[in-house]
This record gives C-alpha cells, structure tokens and sequence, in this order.
C-alpha cells in the first residue's frame, strides 16, 4: 500500500476506505508499527537462545530473582508461603482473647543487632525478593558456621528475617483473610525480642524498643496494649533502666531472658551463663523488680528449672512467668525422652515453689523442642498438635492450675509449625 498520494484503483490514497469503512494508518504510524514488530522480533529471537542459557547457568536463587525484577514471578517469605497450604476455622470464633506474648519486629529499619549498616540492609531487601533474601541469609549462616541460629529458629522458614509489624500480625491474626473464621483477639502484650542500639547507653536501649511498640498501638490499638520490655538485671545501674520503663504505662514487667545451654548446636541467649539466676548481681537487680510493681518474664530451659525454684522461694512475693513452658531441649544432644522426666519433675517443683509463679503454654512449637512440625510439606492440624503437645500441658495444668496459666501465641516464632 506504498501509494504515497498515487492512485489506487483510481482512486486517491487520502480518499481510500477499507472494506470496513477505514482509514489506513497514517504512513509515519505505519512505519513505526513495522519498526516496533522487527524490534520485537528481535527481542524474542534473543530471549529465545538467553532464557534457556540463563536457566541452565544461573543459580536459582538468581533465576528467581531475575523474574522477580522483570515482573515475571510473585514472591512469598517461605513462612508464609508454608503456613498457607492449610486453613482452619478458630473453633470459638466470638471468644474475647488476650495474646500474652508475640513480638514484632523489622530488620529493615530496627537495631537487631546485624553486622550491616541498616541503609544497606534496606536496599538489599527492596532489590530482592523475600524467597532470595531468606536463601542468602541462610547461605551466610551455613557458610560463618552459625548452624545453631538454623537448627533453633528453622531451617526453612527462617522467622527472624521476614518483616513482622502490626500489618503483617493482624493479618495471622484474621486467618490470613481466607474463608476460615478467625480468633477475636481483643489485646495482646508485647514481648521483647532483641533491640541493639549501640548508640545508646546500655542500660537505656530497652526504652527505643518500647517507643517503638507504643508507636505500633498507636496505629493498631488492639496490638502491644501491654509490654514486657528488656532488663538486663545484672547491670550496676539497672536501677536506671527500670526507673526509665516505669515512666510507660504500657510497660507491665521486664524480661531478663536465662536459656543456656553447653551445647553448642543450640542457640539460647547472649546475656546469661549456667548459674546466672543464682548470681548476686543477678539477684540484686531481681530485688527491685517490686519496687516498680513490674512481673518477671524469663526464658528459659529445663535445665534452668532448679535454679528458677531456688529463685522463686528466695522472692516468694514476685511475679514470674516462665515462658514456653521452660521449653523442655529435644535437639542435638537432647532427646525429647530424655528431657521428659527431668522436665516433668522440674515444673511440678517449681509450681510448689510459689503460687506467684505463673506459666505460658506456648513455645512447643519452635525448632528446640524437636517435634519437627516445621519439616512437614503441610502444617499439622490442630488435632495433631493437641496429641503432640497435650502431655505437656496436662502436667502444667495440673501442677500450676488454670488460673496460674496462659495460652500464648509466641508470633511469629511458632509461626514455623502452625498457623495463628
């Protein structure tokens, strides 16, 4: 049709009408279309003989990543990608409930402690998607010989490094938004879980993860209306950090964390040895918890279950609350038989020890525990999880009583093996 103003058929191009009526495309519109088609033509021809190359040759963390930037291929942190493959209806869905122990946390923008400049750690995960980052992370871990984060926390859901907010919380809390009827959760208490401001002194970086959470229940009000905040109880001036977190009213105790153990292919915390309960430092900072009416949260393992009783008779007026059930070892060098009986006679103890000691059912979710929930291609069912756990709680029920005991939920933690 290169007429260019000749004539067709006897008639002039501008006049020419095609069988339905129209106007062929103005030559410069034409030319472009016929340029876009070769270049397209092109492109294909190369994508052709690249993709296959790049698939065969590219790690897949870096295939997936490719596709992830082309727009090509959506992306789900592997917990949540997991937890979805099975959905539940809550069994009393117009129960007021209040969450005892979640926490909250975002890599991104919070001191946690990651040898990273955070400028870098937020370019990184705006460049990648959440399936590459927790192989990366995973990959580091592997490769610096920190099994025992892996073998403590989850080898593929990998919790601590997914972005958890009050966003991301009221969504596991509304069942993910499928069809199941979800919990009515009315309030939860927030518990801390880390805050390394190494900008601030010591004994006041506890306040910057308070503010932190109050700016959260500002924003979702039925989140962090109460908090445990860190303590670490063996400082000289913990009287500071104590006189500090009383001047928020949501703070509601504090959390000097206990759990050790010798083996090294278990992670427990960095603030405490064998005997720490039993310090006098230790104790002299546990004095002044009543001073400020704060309770006591500690976590902890079974094997800290003597010193805990020797502490709770010591202070016989002092709130503590075990969380996790004192989470009985099953791991490594632990095997669950072998932690049964010690454990079972230590919580039976300790329950006499005080009847201000308190207990969270919560925890026997998380990797230590080694019921390998987490493993499963499906998350188990709740009757499954009833069997599995139910002996547990049956000896702290029994021993504690329902009124010195407290579901919780431990997210998004023991997000690894069930949903909320």
């Amino acid at each position: 049709h290169e007429c260019r103003g000749a004539t067709f058929r006897g008639v002039p191009d501008t006049a020419w009408r095609s069988p339905r009526g129209q106007l062929p495309p103005p030559m410069p519109q034409r030319v472009a279309m016929e340029s876009i088609m070769v270049r397209g033509q092109v492109i294909a021809a190369i994508m052709a003989v690249l993709v296959p190359v790049l698939y065969k040759f590219l790690p897949r963390a870096q295939w997936n990543t490719l596709l992830w930037k082309l727009g090509l291929k959506k992306s789900q942190w592997p917990m949540d990608a997991w937890v979805n493959r099975r959905c539940e209806d809550a069994l009393d869905p117009d129960m007021e409930i209040v969450d005892p122990h979640h926490h909250l946390w975002d890599p991104r923008y919070q001191p946690k402690g990651w040898p990273i400049p955070l400028h870098v750690i937020q370019m990184w995960y705006a460049s990648n998607p959440p399936s590459a980052i927790a192989e990366q992370i995973k990959a580091d871990h592997i490769k610096r010989g920190a099994t025992a984060v892996l073998n403590s926390f989850g080898w593929r859901q990998l919790p601590f490094v997914q972005p958890y907010m009050g966003n991301e919380f009221l969504l596991d809390i509304r069942n993910r938004d499928r069809s199941a009827r979800a919990h009515n959760i009315v309030q939860t208490v927030y518990v801390e879980c880390g805050w390394s401001d190494l900008t601030v002194e010591e004994e006041l970086r506890p306040v910057g993860e308070v503010k932190m959470v109050e700016a959260v229940n500002a924003e979702f009000p039925t989140i962090g209306n109460g908090i445990v905040a860190s303590a670490n109880l063996c400082l000289p001036d913990v009287g500071r950090t104590l006189e500090e977190l009383a001047k928020h009213k949501s703070v509601k105790g504090v959390r000097h964390s206990l759990a050790w153990t010798a083996d090294t292919g278990i992670a427990g915390t960095d603030i405490a040895k064998e005997d720490t309960a039993a310090l006098p430092e230790f104790r002299r900072g546990f004095a002044l918890l009543g001073k400020y009416g704060f309770s006591f949260d500690v976590w902890c393992f079974h094997e800290q279950l003597p010193h805990l009783i020797d502490l709770a008779k010591a202070f016989p007026n002092q709130v503590i609350i075990i969380d996790h059930v004192a989470e009985p070892l099953g791991i490594s060098s632990y095997t669950r038989e072998g932690t049964w009986p010690k454990w079972k006679e230590g919580m039976e103890a300790l329950a006499k020890a005080s009847e201000n000691v308190h207990v969270k059912l919560s925890g026997l979710a998380m990797c230590r525990t080694g019921f390998r929930h987490d493993e499963l291609e499906t998350p188990p069912s709740s009757e499954e999880l009833a069997e599995a756990w139910g002996p547990y709680f049956k000896v702290v029920l029994d021993a504690f009583g329902v009124r010195r005991c407290m579901f919780a939920s431990n997210f998004p933690v023991d997000k690894i093996s069930t949903d909320y």
